[in-house]
Order: structure tokens, then sequence, then C-alpha cells
């Protein structure tokens, strides 16, 4: 039903339920995300791992800042 709904509205599910801010990456990364979903499942995996790794480093340096 969600689906059928965004579809008439031609809004994303996403939208429909979280509003078009509260959900789903910056305007910035949005074309770099849309690229993804045309990876191969290599790519996906990696494109993963990066992220991930990226990810894990940001949050320990915001910690470590955070308990100096």
């Amino acid at each position: 039903m969600h689906r059928n709904l965004a579809l008439v509205l031609n809004i994303t599910t996403d939208e429909l339920i979280f509003g078009n801010d509260e959900r789903g990456p910056d305007t910035d990364l949005r074309p770099l995300f849309e690229a993804a979903n045309r990876l191969d499942d290599e790519g996906k995996q990696l494109l993963e791992a990066l992220t991930e790794g990226i990810i894990l480093r940001q949050t320990t340096h915001r910690i470590q800042a955070e308990a100096s």
C-alpha cells in the first residue's frame, strides 16, 4: 500500500513515511549512492568495507576529541 501511494505521489516511500530530510543521504552524496546501486556484488562489498572503515575512523576521532 505504501509503495503504491508513493508511486502515485511521485515520492519515495522514505519521504512518505519519514519526511524529506529525516532519512537518506545528503544531497551531495545522493548521486554516489545511486551510482553504487549499479555496482556488481564485488564492487558493493568493497564500497561497504571502505565506508565502514571511514565511519569507524570518524567515530573514533570524535570519541577521542570528546574525551580530551
